[in-house]
């Protein structure tokens, strides 16, 4: 289905013009300290005068925590016409440790993914043709 400009197809979801939750924070923030650099100043102020949670924050702030990125894998599979098809050889790759077992797992769900999005599209060929066949648009 395609949605005109400014339409949803969730009628209950968030109001128009709503603000999110980081928005509250920030309010409060205001409230109390001013403006939010006041509020920076004020934790780099408890950082510098030894106040482990300051210090934290300023740290976390300065150099962000770094998420775990795996290296990329080398697979070589053989020409497949869908998803399904290369399944036996990735699992064969993660039983001989040719791929790590989480790397393979995040494949087998990519592939479980695009093997649903491939019956899917079959389904709505398979729907189509049966609408042309009994409203007579084939």
């Amino acid at each position: 289905m395609v949605w005109k400009k400014g339409e949803t197809g969730n009628k209950n979801g968030r109001p128009k013009g709503s603000r999110n939750v980081r928005h509250g924070v920030v309010d409060a923030v205001v409230k109390v300290f001013g403006s939010e650099p006041a509020y920076w100043q004020h934790i780099a102020q408890g950082a510098k005068d030894g106040d482990a949670e300051c210090r934290r924050l300023v740290s976390a702030r300065l150099q962000p925590t770094l998420k775990p990125q795996a290296a990329p894998i080398k697979l070589d599979l053989p020409e497949f016409t869908n998803a399904a098809e290369c399944v036996p050889d990735v699992v064969r790759a993660i039983a001989s440790g040719d791929i790590p077992v989480d790397d393979g797992s995040n494949l087998l769900n990519a592939l479980l993914a695009g093997s649903k999005l491939e019956k899917l599209d079959e389904l709505e060929a398979k729907i189509d043709k049966l609408m042309g066949i009994r409203f007579g648009n084939n």
